[in-house]
């Protein structure tokens, strides 16, 4: 469908619903047959091409999917191919209708924009005109962020809250410094989650309930080596396959030095494994 006609054809659906479900209410189907328009937030997805295939169950699209069936968002899709030499866009849309508690049905919307070419300065143009006004923004960027980047710089502006999935980074050393930079310098406050750092949660819990006991906190001093290993997979654009996925072994290795006051040194890799040197406040190095 056209670009243009988007919230056009969002309303067409919107009355249809709406006259469809009056028309069941005097037909004598119940009097709790109302449709309500309900979108609590705005969710814009950017799905690149190597994060979206092959298709699985936990695919930002399969997601999305999963997600809107039940809550009331108004969803933004961007599904990328920036491999393609021939730039182009569509769009589609789809409502979805679900029974509240009592007996009411709440309708909300999904728009998808497919995209194909390099990632265009012209996407904020189509997609921050369809956030929905006094309603909170999250950006959920599955792939490695673009830091430098006009579109993604625009639509960090546009959030209110930006989410990320280390664990989908390409290169995530690279990527994970980049980000990290960016915060530092950024000029417009938001918050931000990494769902590989939640995902750590529990592991940082039992950690520290280790030395929780005030007879366990001396031998922190007496730590010589860390050794972690990890598993997962990420998309290697360099080698153009999968490779182990080190983000979750980085964003914890990350979290004790910042808890122990560990300054990082040099970094060696061999294949899979990565070896930091660290020092600590007593001048020690690990």
């Amino acid at each position: 469908m056209p670009l243009s006609g988007i919230e056009t054809e969002l309303a067409k659906h919107w009355q249809a619903a709406a006259q469809a479900a009056r028309a069941q209410t005097g037909n004598g189907h119940g009097a709790t047959q109302g449709v309500s328009r309900a979108r609590v937030l705005n969710l814009v997805v950017y799905a690149g091409r190597h994060v979206v295939e092959p298709a699985t169950g936990d695919d930002p699209v399969a997601i999305v999917d999963r997600v809107v069936a039940t809550h009331p968002f108004r969803t933004i899709l961007v599904v990328a191919d920036e491999s393609d030499d021939a730039p182009s866009m569509s769009a589609a849309i789809k409502t979805r209708t679900h029974e509240s508690g009592d007996g009411r049905k709440i309708m909300h919307d999904h728009v998808r924009i497919d995209a194909r070419g390099p990632i265009s300065d012209g996407l904020p143009s189509i997609i921050l005109p369809l956030l929905l006004p006094d309603l909170p923004t999250y950006l959920w960027w599955p792939g490695d962020p673009p830091i430098d980047h006009a579109f993604w710089l625009q639509m960090v502006e546009a959030c209110d809250r930006l989410i990320l999935d280390s664990a989908a980074f390409s290169t995530p050393r690279l990527s994970l410094s980049q980000y990290a930079a960016f915060l530092k310098t950024s000029r417009r406050y938001h918050t931000f989650g990494d769902l590989t750092w939640t995902q750590l949660t529990e592991w940082r819990d039992l950690i520290t309930q280790i030395f929780d006991n005030q007879a366990c906190r001396p031998c922190l001093d007496t730590i010589e080596r860390v050794t972690m290993e990890f598993s997962g997979r990420y998309w290697s654009r360099h080698r153009n396959a999968y490779r182990p996925n080190p983000a979750a072994a980085l964003l914890l290795a990350g979290w004790l030095c910042s808890r122990l006051g560990w300054e990082p040194g040099t970094c060696a890799a061999e294949e899979d494994t990565l070896r930091y040197e660290l020092r600590t406040q007593r001048g020690h190095t690990i």
